[in-house]
């Protein structure tokens, strides 16, 4: 029953950070044009890594990997969390607590230091990251 719920929790963690990265993307969009709304209006494209427009969302021409650390959506979205995770210091029983990642944009596994927030990939510098081993 406690591995039952042990997986219920990671879930929901991993839910909630998917949620409150959909929803610092769109807070981003919102500031960057100015509009509330519109952000159902694109699309991130895994492949070349950049947003789009759903009007080429089956016919953009994908090239992998083209616009990685260029998504002007994306790149604001992880300025933002550089300056959270510098605004919000650890408690000392975490300060030197280290995790294992795998990114899901270049997919390097690495160890970096754990942080509430998020982790930053060290390799592509992306937050799309994922804790797989510690704390």
């Amino acid at each position: 029953m406690l591995h039952r719920s042990s997986l219920w929790m990671k879930s929901t963690a991993l839910d909630l950070l998917e949620w409150n990265l959909d929803l610092k993307l769109e807070i981003a969009w919102i500031k960057k044009t100015k509009l509330t709304g519109g952000w159902e209006n694109f699309f991130h494209c895994n492949k070349c890594r950049c947003c789009y427009s759903v009007l080429l969302k089956n016919s953009h021409p994908c090239v992998e990997g083209a616009m990685h650390n260029d998504c002007p959506v994306c790149f604001e979205v992880w300025e933002k969390f550089d300056m959270e995770i510098a605004a919000t210091p650890m408690p000392k029983p975490y300060q030197n607590k280290m995790v294992r990642i795998l990114c899901n944009d270049c997919g390097t596994k690495s160890e970096v230091q754990f942080h509430i927030v998020a982790q930053k990939c060290p390799n592509c510098k992306s937050y799309n990251t994922r804790q797989i081993r510690g704390i």
